[in-house]
């Protein structure tokens, strides 16, 4: 194994990485009328840090992340 503490080519080959190859294929969403209990549910079950929000029709309407919650508690 590589040590990388040696060499920024790891870093480097990193950010060329695309976004493909490390998004979630399997999306999960939240409604609208969900609450932000099912939400957190829903981030700490599957380890997100954000979903998609949809309407009835699975139309995008909104995203929702972590950090809208926690200014949600402010």
């Amino acid at each position: 194994l590589e040590d990388r503490s040696e060499s920024g080519d790891f870093f480097n080959e990193a950010l060329e990485t695309q976004v493909e190859d490390v998004m979630t294929e399997e999306v999960r969403w939240l409604h609208p009328e969900q609450t932000a209990v099912e939400a957190v549910d829903l981030f700490l079950t599957e380890k997100f840090g954000g979903a998609p929000v949809v309407d009835e029709a699975e139309e995008l309407v909104g995203i929702v992340t972590y950090i809208d919650l926690l200014a949600e508690l402010k």
